[in-house]
């Protein structure tokens, strides 16, 4: 509960509280629980995504786009950081999730060159946003987790070069749940538009 604190010049201000704050516990409980509430709205978003993939691919003007073989190799370079996040945060010694973070920040730059790779050979196949329904979900879907790839990836440079802070083995924790919801929504999309 907050106290309020009065000024010399009787004002009530809140600011200046003098009541503690939060334990470390408290505080991490509520940045995981603001954590998985943003997880839950972008699972969501690829749910809704999803369901208008299902219900157009049944019009008569769909047609499957064949993915360049570079989604498999941006596939294991993604699944490569989460497993790197994961073992240098595991290790919990500060050089060890340093190691972590930077190699996974490293690989998640070479996932999105990969990506952007992806998109030209498409293009090189004649294969744009507009060509048919499946190409404009192919578009779309790697397109908004892209968004949300960059923002992990900010997330990930931002925790890495916070890391002297007593909190960051919980920065770290909520990074890599981030990033690994992302690895695994990856996963699914490739499934979506490759096998359904």
């Amino acid at each position: 509960m907050m106290t309020m604190t009065t000024t010399a010049t009787g004002t009530i201000a809140p600011w200046a509280s003098t009541a503690p704050d939060p334990t470390a516990a408290q505080r991490a409980m509520r940045l995981h629980f603001g954590l998985w509430m943003f997880l839950a709205t972008v699972t969501m978003l690829f749910a809704a995504l999803s369901s208008a993939y299902l219900v157009r691919r049944s019009g008569t003007d769909w047609r499957p786009v064949a993915l360049p073989s570079l989604v498999w190799w941006n596939t294991l370079v993604l699944a490569a950081s989460s497993a790197v996040l994961e073992l240098g945060r595991r290790r919990r010694a500060e050089l060890g999730l340093a190691t972590g973070l930077a190699g996974a920040s490293l690989l998640a730059g070479v996932f999105i060159v990969g990506q952007v790779g992806l998109w030209r050979a498409l293009a090189a196949q004649g294969i744009y946003l507009l060509t048919n329904p499946h190409s404009s979900f192919i578009y779309l879907l790697t397109g908004v987790h892209a968004v949300h790839l960059l923002a992990a990836l900010v997330v990930m440079l931002v925790t890495l070069a916070t890391l002297g802070r007593r909190d960051a083995d919980t920065r770290a924790a909520l990074c890599a749940t981030f990033w690994h919801f992302l690895t695994g929504a990856w996963v699914y999309l490739l499934a979506l538009v490759t096998w359904v």
